[in-house]
């Protein structure tokens, strides 16, 4: 069940306390030349980033990507702003925010799939 007087009231109260967030966050939404999106990125089984470390993201296919959140495989909490050393597993959810072709890149490269990726961009 959609409760809209919850979302609502929360809009609201996010409107009052943080107007400047919410204005960015709706203009990323919106803006058609930017195109920026926040999206998830759950890393498959078998995937090559799992393993690795959030540092080791700044090269390569997520190097365009800003990292704002990650997701244990088991659900738990999020860690905003992950430290550098934190290691990624498999099945945990990565919450990144840019460009769509950015998310497509970082998207195949998590599935292991970044040849073909590099065939299409002359990379």
């Amino acid at each position: 069940m959609v409760s809209t007087d919850l979302i609502g009231g929360m809009r609201m109260a996010s409107e009052l306390i943080r107007p400047s967030v919410v204005t960015f966050l709706d203009q990323i939404l919106r803006d058609r030349d930017r195109n920026l999106r926040i999206e998830e990125l759950e890393l498959p089984r078998d995937s090559p980033i799992a393993g690795k470390r959030v540092n080791d993201l700044r090269n390569g296919a997520m190097a365009d990507l800003l990292l704002l959140a990650v997701r244990a495989p088991d659900g738990g909490d999020y860690v905003y702003n992950p430290p550098r050393e934190l290691e990624l597993l498999e099945g945990c959810t990565l919450i990144v925010m840019g460009t769509p072709v950015d998310m497509r890149r970082a998207r195949l490269a998590s599935e292991g799939a970044m040849e073909s990726v590099a065939d299409e961009t002359g990379m």
